[in-house]
């Protein structure tokens, strides 16, 4: 027995300390989150979203999504994963990771098994990626203007010159 509670013991530190947002949903709350959905969910400590009702992490309105899975019968639950799912944070802020979910059995009572990798540094960057391309065209553009404003000026000098070297010559 001894040894079963230290095996037990040690399963929950490693879960408890994953780099990996993990989230236990059951009954339309939230019953268990490790240290990383903490932080991913800006709580100052897991007691701040240990019971909160799941529709304040992530609206019911957020698209089909993980609330899709969520509300089918537990025995037609399969692995659920999505790409991009929105999530808010204790401050209302909102957030994004790719989920994978799977049915379990927690303490006795059907429950689902939540995964998040958070996205909020892929988003950002591929914004400021769209912002760079959106400057480099624009500096393409702002090129292009001047070789055929310098195009241009060549064309109209040229006759120019040669008004001016016939008016001398005369």
């Amino acid at each position: 027995l001894s040894a079963l509670m230290s095996s037990e013991m040690n399963f929950r530190s490693v879960v408890k300390n994953m780099p990996v947002p993990i989230i236990i949903h059951q009954n339309e709350k939230v019953v268990f989150l490790n240290h990383a959905a903490q932080e991913f969910l800006g709580a100052s400590n897991d007691l701040d979203l240990l019971g909160m009702p799941f529709k304040k992490i992530i609206p019911e309105n957020s698209g089909q999504g993980i609330w899709g899975y969520i509300k089918k019968e537990i025995n037609q639950k399969l692995d659920f994963s999505i790409d991009k799912q929105a999530f808010l944070r204790v401050d209302g802020q909102s957030v994004f990771a790719q989920v994978k979910a799977v049915p379990i059995n927690y303490d006795g009572v059907k429950s689902d098994l939540i995964f998040a990798r958070d996205l909020t540094e892929e988003i950002e960057m591929e914004k400021r990626k769209l912002e760079w391309e959106m400057q480099i065209q624009q500096k393409q553009r702002l090129e292009s203007i001047g070789v055929l404003a310098g195009g241009i000026a060549h064309e109209i000098n040229n006759p120019i010159n040669g008004i001016m070297n016939y008016a001398q010559l005369i």
